[in-house]
């Protein structure tokens, strides 16, 4: 589970460079 911590946050980081 911990592995998709990292994950999410890459997320959340490529649309705030949208």
């Amino acid at each position: 589970m911990s592995s998709l911590i990292p994950v999410l946050n890459q997320s959340v980081t490529s649309h705030s460079n949208l």
